[in-house]
């Protein structure tokens, strides 16, 4: 059959297709018009259409029979210039170099089949999907989706999913590692947040701005972030770092492998530490803070109550505001426990112990009692108040005072012991009691017992003497054996006894036998109500009974009605008594007494007195010589010498002429009813008035009273008493010579003696010239005026505060004047807050600090005391001053204003400003609130700020935003704007004043917020240093610039051209091809040479792709701009050119001092793996 437009030339040959050229022996020329050249899968639109075009429009050109397996080279080829021309082996050669050049170096994927194994995985526009079953979404453009499953899902623009089945969602969102998840988690719109971080095999970041770094970390609410394996931050702007640390509550923060913050605004620092209460704080290996604002510091540091506080290894804070100090300390003591009372301590002593009980917060320990560990406290600044510590200065001064006044002539000899035997000062067990002697016993409140097997068992009761017994209330038992078991009774003597109540029994076995009998003598007895006075003494006939005298008996009662004299019936008085009084005994003989020495008795019809001998004598008198009795009883010793006479004389008895009225003397006048004037020319004028004296005077009303020559009593209810006293005024009184005056209400007694209102002056020329003062004993002058007022006193080692506002002022007591004092006497000990103390009270006071001494705390100077203004506050060291609630001042002249409520001070001149401020070192200053300031002269200026080293400032703000590399991705921007800092800066030095400290001791990180040390940056270097001796790189124009169009293979190393060796056979149109597939290309050149020419076209137009990819990841590979000293900064960078794409990390490492970099980096794309490394110093 003849085939149209063929041509066949050659033994064999044939030539089967339409226009078909057969050339050769036995070549076979086939193939149709028409057939569409190899198109590579990654060809892009204009090397599709390049290939298009040139198809073949007549039958193939054969040089062989490939059926038949004949095939011949076609030499002498020239080399092609238009698409369609065949190209020969000095071609593809050349096009094999560049491959070579700009083969993709660094990466491979070793997989098989898989959704994306036709590179289609990358759906979004400028996306990248690398990996079997990796996938871009559509609408998620210049998203990064690498390894096995990696996804980046719908509407998650520039997101980033690298890892095994690593899982992105959310624009600008970041997953790294297998199973990583970068999820939102605004479920109501089913729509995912922005933002989120999640880096790890199994990490998890579900909600807005959240980070998760490490295997299995979790960051599941807002602003959360988790660094570390196993981390979780559940909390609000919570905050978990380090391996399986856990933030579980709003602005918690854990820090340190298994750390967990729980509680609200809490802080677990160190591993194992815990902080579950509310503003809870703990600090170190396995500190744990379980309650509200509690704060353990230290390994091991425990603070189970609210407020309370343990600081060091192992102390442990039990009880709500109480402070442990110390390793090994434990505060168990809560507040409000009652304080050790001191046996001897009065009513005043113990309840100024009580006041300072109940007010307190829990205990300060320093120690542990219970393990016998115990530290001192040095530095304390003597005491001056209550409720202040005492150094042993204090204590040495009491040392000296209870050894001066110690109890002399007092000793007990026994030898009873164990329970019982007060061998151990243990007998007294009653409140304010006392027991003194071997197997004394005192139970009862305020009761005392002294001697032998002596007992006091009911309130207030005494048992003095060997085996005496007070066994009720108010009992009193004096005396070997002595017994009282009746309430209020008294038994003294040998053996006495009062078994009744209110009963008396003195003298040897002595013994009542009912209530209320008084039985004083040996073996007295007497019936109720009785009295019995004299040895064996017997009141037992009637109740109340009197008997008198050594062996007296009362006998039964007989009353006697009258009596009829010389026929004159005569009635008695006193005929209804109950009973007797006897002072004998009733017997015979010697069985009466005589009663002498008795007074008179009233003389009256109703009179029942006794009646002596003289009253009888004078009757009988009476009656035998009634002239003589009558002359004997005139008026005697009264008499009045005067010349006057006339008006007014009173010469005529007429000087009173008031109601009932009295007037002697020589013109005395008494006008005022009742009123009395005894004296010349003493005048009472005035109702209820008396004058006595010459020329004395009571004209006040309101029985004004006027005693002496010359005395006035000029007011309503004056008194002047004294040669010229003069009570001018309402209700004064005025005693003593020449005793005068001045205000009302006054009470002046001594001569000379003066005073105002309402004051009262005793004493020879005593002044108390102010209102409501006191002025008591000669010379004695009260002239200071009190206000209420509150303040302190300042001595020359401490300052007193006092507070006169809390009760009513009546004005000053003075007991001498400004050059002479006086000592007070006979004080009765002091009961209420506001009653003087005597020594003996100052003694107990004194004694309870012997026993129970403030130890380990002492403090040498000779400066101003500190002061405590602020409630709860606490000031040690001289001149620290803490105005503040609740703060804390420690060292000389440690500050805590007003304006810092919690606030520490620690260190010589050391200042917190703000509230819960910390300033430790001399002269830190800690002026932001919450800021902390460590080391001397060291200043926090920020809230939350902290300054650590001497000279260190902290003046960075929260919110300040990290530096952002020009070029940076959206995605990249959103990482580095999600790790702004919420809180101020951490400084250890001073960047203004050029000040820079190293940290040293830094181990080698291990995620991506870990700190990176020296050792990794210069393995870092050395890895850079290799890839960049290693690595193909562009040429370098004239002027230095890189020449992204020229790479030279060995460029001056090597003396000939560079081999590739090894090369796989290649796939792609891009692909390198190696000498097999040379030697096949030139076999088959004949036959395909138009269509091969036009696919090695479409291959250099891949390289330059890759070229582009390179620029992309040159782009992406840029340095951190941000230059932080003793920092690493690391960027992660995204590249975009021409259509391609690239992926970079970069890190730069500033030196402490800043005066170099080290810069390193690495970038992914299309291309290959770039790398870059790189240092700058700074020259002066």
């Amino acid at each position: 059959m003849r085939i149209a437009n063929t041509m066949a030339l050659g033994n064999n040959t044939v030539a089967t297709a339409v226009g078909g050229v057969a050339l050769g022996n036995a070549s076979a020329a086939s193939t149709a018009a028409g057939i569409l050249g190899y198109m590579p899968s990654n060809a892009d639109a204009a090397q599709i259409a390049a290939i298009t075009a040139t198809k073949g429009t007549q039958g193939a050109l054969s040089v062989g029979n490939a059926a038949g397996g004949i095939f011949r080279q076609i030499n002498a080829v020239a080399a092609g210039t238009a698409d369609s021309d065949a190209v020969n082996v000095s071609q593809l050669k050349a096009a094999e170099a560049v491959a070579a050049a700009n083969k993709t170096k660094y990466y491979s994927v070793n997989s098989t089949g898989g959704t994306n194994e036709d590179n289609l995985g990358a759906a979004g526009a400028d996306a990248i999907a690398s990996g079997k079953n990796a996938s871009v979404a559509a609408s998620s453009k210049n998203a990064i989706a690498m390894g096995v499953g990696a996804k980046v899902l719908t509407n998650s623009a520039s997101s980033v999913a690298i890892g095994d089945t690593a899982t992105a969602t959310g624009s600008g969102s970041v997953a790294l590692g297998l199973n990583a998840q970068a999820l939102g988690s605004t479920a109501i719109v089913n729509t995912y947040a922005d933002g989120t971080v999640a880096i790890g095999n199994g990490a998890t970041a579900n909600d807005s701005l959240t980070v998760a770094v490490g295997t299995r970390s979790k960051a599941t609410a807002t602003s959360a972030s988790a660094l570390g394996v196993g981390s979780i931050a559940s909390g609000v702007q919570s905050t978990a770092i380090g391996y399986e640390s856990k933030a579980l509550n709003s602005d918690a923060t854990a820090l340190g492998t298994g750390s967990t913050a729980s509680g609200s605004t809490s802080t677990a620092l160190g591993a194992g530490s815990t902080a579950s209460g509310s503003g809870a704080v703990a600090v170190g290996n396995g500190a744990t803070a379980s309650n509200t604002t509690a704060i353990a510091i230290g390994a091991a540091a425990g603070a189970s109550s609210s407020g309370a506080v343990g600081i060091g290894f192992l102390s442990k804070a039990n009880v709500s505001d109480s402070v442990a100090l110390g390793s090994n300390s434990v505060a168990s003591i809560a507040g409000g426990a009652a304080g050790y009372v001191p046996t001897n301590a009065d009513t005043a002593q113990t309840a100024a112990i009580a006041a300072t009980a109940s007010k307190t917060y829990g205990a300060i320990s320093v120690g542990n009692a219970t393990t016998k560990q115990y530290r001192q406290i040095t530095n304390v600044a003597a005491g001056t108040l209550n409720t202040d510590a005492v150094n042993v200065s204090q204590l040495k001064a009491v040392e000296g005072t209870v050894a001066a006044n110690k109890t002399k002539y007092y000793s007990v000899n026994g030898t009873a012991t164990g329970v019982g035997s007060n061998v151990n000062n243990d007998g007294a067990t009653g409140l304010q009691s006392m027991a003194a002697g071997e197997l004394s016993s005192a139970a009862g409140n305020l009761s005392v017992a002294m001697g032998a097997v002596s007992e006091a068992s009911g309130p207030g009761g005494t048992a003095l003497g060997a085996n005496s017994t007070a066994a009720s209330e108010g009992a009193t038992a004096v005396g070997y054996a002595a017994y009282v078991g009746g309430k209020d009774g008294t038994a003294i003597g040998h053996g006495a006894a009062a078994s009744f109540a209110e009963t008396v029994a003195i003298g040897h076995d002595t013994q009542d036998s009912a209530i209320n009998s008084v039985l004083v003598g040996a073996r007295a007895n007497g019936a109720a109500n009785s009295t019995a006075l004299g040895y064996q003494a017997k009141a037992v006939a009637n109740v109340g009974d009197v008997a008198l005298g050594a062996n007296s008996v009362t006998a039964a009662v007989v009353n006697t009605a009258g009596t009829t004299i010389r026929g004159t019936p005569y009635v008695f008085a006193g005929t209804d008594a109950t009973s007797t009084v006897s002072v004998g005994t009733g017997a015979a003989v010697n069985g009466v007494r005589t009663v002498t020495n008795v007074a008179a008795g009233r003389i009256s019809g109703t009179s029942t007195d006794a009646i002596n001998g003289s009253q009888l004598y004078a009757t009988n008198d009476a009656i035998n010589n009634l002239s003589t009795t009558v002359a004997a009883n005139k008026t005697k010793y009264y008499s009045v010498q005067g010349v006057s006479s006339g008006v007014g004389s009173n010469a005529d008895n007429d000087g009173a002429t008031g109601l009932q009225a009295m007037a002697a003397g020589e013109k005395a006048s008494a006008g005022g009813d009742f009123a009395v004037a005894m004296g010349t020319e003493a005048k009472a004028s005035a109702a209820g008035g008396v004058a006595i004296g010459s020329n004395a005077s009571a004209v006040g009303t309101g029985g004004a009273t006027a005693v002496g020559y010359g005395s006035w009593a000029g007011d309503f209810g004056s008194t002047a008493l004294g040669y010229g006293a003069m009570a001018q005024f309402a209700d004064t009184v005025a005693i003593g010579h020449d005793t005068q005056d001045s205000a009302a209400n006054s009470v002046l007694v001594g001569a000379r003696a003066g005073g105002a209102a309402n004051s009262t002056a005793l004493g020879y020329e005593a002044k108390a010239n102010v209102l409501n003062s006191v002025a008591l004993g000669a010379g004695s002058v009260s002239d200071r005026a009190i206000a209420g007022t509150s303040g302190q006193i300042t001595s020359s080692t401490a300052l007193i505060p006092y507070n006169t506002t809390d009760r009513t002022l009546l004005g000053a007591v003075s007991v001498g004047n400004a050059t002479s004092y006086r000592q007070i006497t006979n004080v009765a000990d002091g009961t209420e807050a506001q009653d003087a103390v005597t020594l003996r009270q100052l003694t107990g006071a004194l004694g309870s600090f012997a026993v129970t001494p403030t130890k380990y705390f002492h403090a040498n100077s000779s400066a101003p005391d500190s002061l405590a203004v602020g409630m709860e506050s606490v000031a040690v060291g001289p001149q620290t001053v803490v105005n503040g609630n609740n703060g804390v001042g420690i060292g000389n002249g440690a500050t805590v204003q007003a304006s810092a409520p919690g606030g520490i001070a620690i260190g010589q001149a050391a200042r917190s400003v703000s509230a819960d401020s910390i300033a430790l070192g001399t002269q830190a200053s800690a002026l932001g609130v919450q800021g902390v300031a460590i080391g001397a002269g060291s200043v926090v200026n920020t809230a939350g700020g902290v300054a650590l080293g001497a000279g260190s400032v902290a003046s960075t703000v929260p919110g300040a935003a990290g530096y952002v590399p020009n070029g940076a991705s959206t995605a990249q921007t959103a990482a580095i704007n999600a790790t702004t800092s919420t809180l101020a800066g951490v400084s250890v030095g001073n960047a203004a004043a050029g000040q820079f400290r190293q940290i040293n001791g830094v181990a080698a990180g291990t995620v991506d917020s870990d700190a990176v040390n020296v050792s990794q940056l210069k393995a870092v270097q050395t890895t850079v240093q290799n890839i960049d001796n290693t690595a193909v790189k562009y040429d370098t124009n004239a002027n230095g610039t890189t020449n992204y169009n020229s790479v030279s293979l060995g460029g001056s190393n090597t003396t000939g051209p560079v081999s590739v060796h090894n090369v796989a056979p290649g796939v792609a149109g891009t692909d390198a091809v190696n000498v097999n597939q040379l030697n096949s290309g030139v076999a088959s050149a004949n036959a395909y040479t138009n269509t091969r020419a036009a696919q090695l076209d479409n291959r250099i137009d891949s390289v330059s792709k890759n070229a582009y990819a390179g620029v992309a990841a040159a782009m992406a590979v840029q340095m951190p701009a941000s230059y932080v000293p003793g920092k690493t900064v690391m960027r992660i960078g995204y590249g975009v050119f021409k259509g391609e794409s690239a992926v970079g990390v970069s890190m730069r490492r500033t030196a402490d001092n800043n005066g170099w970099s080290l810069t390193g980096g690495v970038g992914l794309s299309r291309a290959g793996v770039a790398a870059t490394v790189g240092a700058e110093w700074v020259f002066n």
